[in-house]
């Protein structure tokens, strides 16, 4: 049952993440160093901040295969095609409303 909600947890909160760093993004009139610095930041930094404690909590997690560790978790997701697809959809599905509103 853990597995399970851990994925899920991880899957939103990248989601999460990417929505409000694109629309950030979105809003942001005037690109200047430090606007990139913190959008690409943010975005860089969480996958590796996560992937890192991953390792720190478990250093041998890349080898095993059959745990309900949180850090193999992580590893594991962004190991699938089927988490990028939707992690995909759902900013897409998250980012289509503002963006039609302010084209329409």
């Amino acid at each position: 049952k853990q597995w399970y909600q851990r994925r899920v947890v991880i899957t939103a909160g990248t989601c999460v993440i990417f929505v409000i760093n694109i629309m950030i993004a979105l809003r942001t009139r005037y690109w200047v160093w430090f606007t990139h610095f913190t959008i690409w930041g943010t975005l860089i930094s969480y996958v590796n901040i996560s992937y890192l404690y991953a390792l720190w909590t478990n250093p041998n997690v890349l080898w095993l295969h059959e745990t309900n560790d949180a850090a193999y978790v992580f590893i594991f997701l962004f190991s699938c095609p089927i988490i990028y697809l939707t992690v995909a959809i759902v900013i897409i599905l998250c980012i289509l409303p503002p963006v039609l509103v302010v084209l329409l």
